[in-house]
């Protein structure tokens, strides 16, 4: 009984959905970070060039939030 138990539990269960090299979780914020950026420039009714200026600053805010430092936990 212990060995069918120790093939049918894995120790570890991290799993995480990729698209090409990305995290999902990574992607989803900077998508979210760029929608944000956008529906503030709309929100001040801004120039078109603005408008973009604002949503490149929401995808740097998402590539911020979901930066891995060397002090973060290792996957």
């Amino acid at each position: 009984m212990d060995k069918y138990q120790k093939i049918m539990i894995p120790k570890s269960t991290n799993v995480s959905i990729q698209i090409f090299f990305l995290d999902m979780f990574d992607v989803f914020a900077l998508f979210i970070g760029g929608m944000a950026g956008q529906q503030i420039s709309f929100l001040f009714n801004l120039q078109p060039t603005w408008q973009l200026v604002m949503t490149g600053f929401g995808v740097v805010v998402g590539i911020l939030l979901v930066m891995r430092t060397p002090s973060s936990a290792k996957d």
